[in-house]
């Protein structure tokens, strides 16, 4: 937006996923700047994990009349084991995360990225190495 490299004039529908981790991570100003360049009339889909304070209060400034559903939770937040790893180049990366799927074999996983080619290109890596990916 601040390089002008995207107009959203013609935007029918905003979709803020993830609302709550985006918060977390220190999108707050990133936020406010789609929020505030997108057209006044438009549908808002806000989603969420979590409903803190925060976000009931994004959702009542940017929102005309919303509708909350709550789906109830397959497992509680304490069966949710987060781990944070610092490795150097994308060969190293595509390495630990593999060899971490292999050691923990976990159910389920998912895997965070900063772009949408990286998105592709760790889902490419792991299909390579053999295992399910889909990537959002």
């Amino acid at each position: 937006l601040e390089k002008g490299r995207i107009n959203l004039e013609e935007l029918n529908t905003l979709v803020l996923d993830e609302a709550d981790r985006m918060l977390e991570m220190g999108f707050q100003d990133a936020l406010d700047a789609i929020i505030n360049a997108a057209p006044k009339q438009r549908q808002t889909l806000l989603f969420s994990a979590t409903f803190p304070e925060k976000i009931e209060k994004i959702a009542q400034r940017i929102m005309k009349s919303p509708e909350m559903i709550k789906v109830e939770s397959t497992h509680d937040t304490s069966s949710i084991a987060q781990y944070f790893y610092k490795v150097e180049g994308t060969e190293a990366r595509d390495e630990a995360l593999a060899n971490l799927l292999l050691t923990y074999q976990p159910e389920s996983a998912v895997v965070f990225c900063n772009t949408k080619k990286e998105v592709q290109n760790v889902a490419d890596e792991l299909h390579h190495r053999g295992f399910s990916v889909i990537d959002i």
